[in-house]
């Protein structure tokens, strides 16, 4: 499903979900059985019982969707304390630098469904849309930040 590349579940997928669960489960319903799909109304009234379910999705990149995945995750960690343990680093040496960019192009994504757990969820987007103002922040494992 979507949900395993950082993606939830668009309104149309949800209620296609619904309509298979329902007749799949032989759950008599009063959905569009020509369409194969749940209506709107469903599917707001589903939203308004399950608020915490909706997420704004961020723009992500296809490239950075593919390389986040756990064998490039565990490769990174396992390197990071072969590393650490044959150059005697600790937490105050290491330091973590990220950026946050502002689009000029003020776009929001439409909101998605994904499981109660799931936190971060993203929306594949182009990288060449509008421009960017760079925020960076530098802080280090043991919690000293860098004033850039």
């Amino acid at each position: 499903m979507s949900k395993h590349y950082l993606l939830g579940l668009t309104i149309r997928d949800i209620r296609k979900l619904a309509f298979d669960l329902a007749e799949k489960n032989n759950i008599s319903h009063q959905f569009n059985r020509e369409k194969k799909i749940a209506g709107k109304k469903w599917y707001y009234k589903f939203t308004r019982r399950h608020r915490n379910l909706l997420r704004q999705p961020k723009s992500t990149s296809l490239n950075r969707i593919k390389g986040f995945n756990k064998e490039n995750v565990n490769e990174y960690f396992d390197l990071l304390e072969k590393l650490c343990d044959r150059h005697n680093i600790d937490a105050t040496t290491i330091f973590n630098i990220d950026e946050s960019g502002f689009s000029t192009v003020a776009k929001k994504c439409q909101k998605v469904v994904t499981i109660k757990a799931c936190k971060a969820v993203g929306s594949v987007a182009s990288e060449e849309r509008g421009v960017n103002t760079t925020m960076v922040c530098c802080v280090s494992a043991a919690g000293f930040m860098c004033h850039l």
